[in-house]
């Protein structure tokens, strides 16, 4: 089972917004707000590497994302 945490950082003032947006997602587990380098944290976990490969697709494509990087576990 893919997982990963997923650090996102938005456009400015789009915190709460992209937030909403990303817990919206399928295949994301839980997301927070950060106060540090990155804006916005999510775990995402799903059942194959085509649907982990789509969710960080659609983690990246969201509106007013801006930069994501992500530490995927190795279990």
């Amino acid at each position: 089972m893919p997982m990963a945490f997923v650090m996102i950082n938005t456009a400015q003032d789009q915190i709460v917004p992209v937030l909403e947006r990303v817990k919206e997602i399928e295949f994301v587990e839980e997301a927070h707000m950060l106060n540090q380098e990155y804006d916005i944290i999510a775990v995402i976990k799903t059942e194959t590497d085509k649907d982990f490969t789509l969710t960080l697709l659609n983690i990246r494509t969201t509106k007013d994302v801006s930069d994501v990087i992500f530490l995927q576990t190795l279990t």
